[in-house]
């Protein structure tokens, strides 16, 4: 147990950020706060602090979460200590081991710790729960440097959020405002002690090499830096929401619905203003954001090729065109042969030898949406059995929007479904007839009619 005595300047710093973001995004300070608990000085001093608060009544109840990244002897060793540190607060202590590949261990093992690290977080957190982080603001001074070294543009000079979303719920960082003198100088006024990861010490990562090389000789000539790169972040981040709103309102006039980007209208922007959307573009769809060399190369063959030749590594993706229209597809497509799959229950999803999972949905009579009336499949018959199958080469049918039979390429070509989807997507039978294709048409003798008191079928796949 602690002393109850009165809060240090950093603990009522913890309790005003708190007071704050329960104002502003429903943090309950009665019920579970967790943390990230590696151990190391600031982490310790965040945990002290939190249990602090809770010994004075201010918190209900406090718990950890400690990633094991099995990269150095000593970590084991260290989930222990922090084991020992929350069972002596009376704090319950959450522990994952990582487990890298050989490829990530040796490729960028820095990247992929902290990858596995915030997966575990993810994991960790329910709907609108808060997980607490440590950093300060040298960490945020450091990131700044870090990333204008490695030429990031201004999305990359942005500060380092103080509270985001994270999975279900959100990451808040409560001492970005503090710098790490002022976190140390607590540790050694309340007697704490710590982990120390020597690794930390090896200028042969970069972070290390500006802290302990280049920070301290800019410090000895400018000793406030922290503080005035950690506003320059902020003035950023304003400055990159104007930049944000301007491209929101480009996608409302260049994208569509399908977060597919108009060629001819991207063209008629100004590079500047290309470039802004792109990255916006590749930010909220993608999978990661894009590299101004990937934005460059992109444009350079937006200009260069014809019409349904572009293909770009892209925002983690490829970025293509089609008809027009440029789109982010996956790197990888589903096998185009599968094995031939009955569909026994209806209701429950069906997960194909490829990979692809196709799902149906009821839907009541009278209720279907304009965009959905040629897609209401009829409920199979009692006589009738459900099969999926792939694409063989030749299938002739009649789509609903059709008044004559014709080949399956060239209903694709017409229903503008790209050539990359056309390989994999499986084909619905009812018994030996071609009923529906998920997601793009149904055939007109399986349509249902919405007036019929029977519901209709909406086939979906994932």
């Amino acid at each position: 147990m602690m002393e109850n005595s009165a809060l240090t300047s950093l603990e009522c710093h913890l309790l005003d950020k708190l007071q704050s973001v329960s104002i502003e995004s429903a943090l309950d300070l009665k019920g579970e706060i967790k943390i990230a608990f590696s151990g190391g000085v600031d982490s310790k001093v965040l945990l002290h602090a939190m249990v602090r608060l809770r010994e004075l009544g201010l918190l209900s109840s406090v718990s950890a979460v400690h990633v094991n990244h099995g990269l150095m002897p000593q970590a084991d060793d260290w989930a222990a200590q922090c084991q020992n540190d929350c069972e002596r607060y009376g704090v319950k202590l959450s522990v994952t081991r990582l487990s890298l590949s050989e490829q990530e261990r040796a490729s960028n093992i820095e990247a992929a710790a902290r990858a596995g690290r915030y997966e575990f977080f993810k994991r960790r957190l329910a709907a609108g729960e808060f997980l607490l982080m440590a950093h300060h603001r040298d960490d945020q001074a450091e990131t700044l440097l870090f990333r204008l070294l490695r030429g990031c543009g201004l999305s990359g000079a942005r500060a380092i959020p103080e509270k985001r979303p994270l999975g279900k719920g959100y990451l808040f960082r409560p001492l970005l405002t503090l710098s790490r003198e002022e976190i140390v100088d607590y540790a050694r006024q309340q007697g704490l002690t710590w982990i120390d990861d020597p690794s930390n010490e090896s200028e042969a990562f970069s972070r290390n090499f500006l802290r302990h090389k280049v920070l301290p000789i800019i410090g000895s000539k400018w000793p406030a830096y922290a503080k005035t790169l950690s506003r320059f972040s902020e003035i950023v981040t304003e400055q990159y929401q104007l930049l944000e709103d301007l491209a929101q309102v480009d996608f409302e006039q260049v994208g569509n619905r399908e977060n597919q980007l108009n060629i001819n209208s991207l063209a008629k922007l100004s590079i500047a203003r290309k470039k802004n959307l792109l990255h916006y573009w590749g930010n909220m769809f993608g999978d990661s954001p894009p590299s101004v060399s990937e934005i460059d190369e992109l444009l350079s063959q937006i200009k260069a090729a014809e019409s349904g030749s572009i293909m770009v590594d892209f925002a983690g993706c490829f970025a293509r065109s089609f008809n027009g229209e440029l789109m982010l597809t996956n790197k990888t497509e589903p096998d185009s042969e599968f094995d031939k799959a009955q569909w026994d229950n209806l209701q429950e999803p069906v997960i194909l030898s490829n990979g692809v999972k196709v799902s149906a949905t009821l839907i009541l009579p009278g209720v279907l949406s304009d965009n959905l009336i040629n897609n209401r499949l009829r409920p199979p018959r009692p006589d009738e059995k459900v099969w999926l199958d792939c694409r063989r080469g030749g299938e002739k049918c009649l789509p609903a929007y059709r008044n004559k039979s014709t080949q399956l390429k060239k209903i694709y070509q017409e229903l503008g479904v790209p050539p990359w989807r056309r390989k994999w997507l499986p084909v619905v039978y009812y018994n030996n007839d071609i009923a529906a294709v998920p997601g793009v048409f149904v055939c007109r003798n399986f349509l249902s009619d919405d007036n019929d008191e029977s519901p209709s079928l909406i086939l979906s796949i994932d």
